[in-house]
């Protein structure tokens, strides 16, 4: 389990559970049990494996959202569709997709950033140099987030 961090909840089967979180907005990881025919607890915010607690109990799994989509070069950056870099925002703008990776680069402190449709079109610039490994998957695939070179 992670403990903590629930933004919601689905009484789903366990093996609905990871796509339950898919499609919650802002789900980073899950954990399900069998409380209540079987709980779905979807979390919130960056945590790793190492934030995970064991249980004795064979039934219950938890799990993270990490992208495993294809990388692209940009002019500025390493970049990817269907993406987030959760918390760690220095500054947003609302510009269109394209100028986004641009507006990270001439920020200053900018080493990563997140593009998604919030407000007609928002650019998240990002601190705190987040590996490719960080990402999460986003149910939406016009999202875009990058790491600076």
């Amino acid at each position: 389990d992670f403990y903590g961090h629930d933004i919601a909840t689905a009484q789903v089967p366990n093996w609905q559970c990871s796509d339950t979180c898919f499609g919650h907005d802002g789900c980073t990881n899950f954990a399900w049990n069998a409380y209540n025919g079987g709980t779905c607890y979807m979390k919130s915010g960056y945590l790793t494996s190492s934030d995970a607690e064991s249980s004795s109990d064979p039934s219950q799994l938890c799990g993270i959202m990490t992208y495993d989509g294809s990388w692209k070069q940009g002019s500025h950056s390493t970049y990817a569709y269907g993406c987030d870099f959760i918390e760690h925002d220095i500054a947003n703008v609302q510009v269109p997709q394209s100028e986004c990776e641009g507006r990270c680069a001439q920020a200053s402190g900018c080493t990563n950033y997140e593009w998604n449709w919030y407000n007609g079109g928002t650019c998240w610039m990002k601190g705190g140099a987040m590996p490719q490994s960080q990402a999460i998957q986003v149910a939406d695939q016009s999202s875009v987030c990058g790491v600076m070179d």
